[in-house]
């Protein structure tokens, strides 16, 4: 049940929210990057993925959480971790490309299939939320046709500091694979 002393809880807790969430849209695509949550910081969480309709979360590092919170919730937790610093191996972008194009297939007009005003949204993490989770957002915008430039122009202006130099340089060369689909 949810008392005072609970709701006083989650107030203490969004004080541990260094982060907040960081929305990503583009097109029909709804992104959400946080850093990574853990046991302690999970039911903030829990209340800001819903606010944006999260469906899927992408973890692109070790576990610090249980992933049964999120699945109790009717969360999917999708494992793409990678090393940190590092830009993803084509493996994992693969899989990442995957849930995106299934997440939001092409579907004229079925932009809102839960009735409420918004699409579903995926949200993704790694530790801090500055490196793999914006660089994977980047891969998806340039494969839904964003310019590369632009799609690093625009995760940088959503959530500050976001890439190091060698994650930018793989952005400005990064090719979509040609598979026929489209975010």
């Amino acid at each position: 049940p949810f008392s005072k002393s609970n709701s006083n809880n989650l107030d203490t807790m969004s004080s541990l929210l260094l982060n907040k969430p960081t929305p990503v849209n583009y097109k029909k695509m709804r992104f959400v990057i946080i850093p990574a949550p853990d046991d302690r910081t999970m039911p903030k969480y829990l209340i800001e993925l819903k606010k944006y309709n999260v469906k899927t979360l992408i973890r692109t590092c070790e576990p610090t959480y249980q992933d049964s919170t999120l699945t109790k919730e009717g969360i999917k937790v999708l494992d793409l971790a990678f090393a940190d610093g590092s830009s993803p191996p084509p493996d994992i972008i693969e899989k990442f490309l995957w849930t995106v194009d299934s997440t939001w297939p092409i579907r004229p007009k079925e932009q809102d299939p839960n009735g409420n005003g918004e699409s579903e949204a995926i949200a993704i993490h790694c530790v801090a939320g500055l490196g793999r989770a914006p660089m994977l957002v980047a891969i998806a915008l340039i494969h839904a046709g964003m310019d590369n430039l632009e799609a690093i122009e625009k995760v940088r202006h959503e959530r500050k500091k976001a890439f190091n130099q060698p994650q930018i340089e793989f952005l400005q060369k990064y090719k979509p694979p040609k598979n026929g689909k489209g975010c």
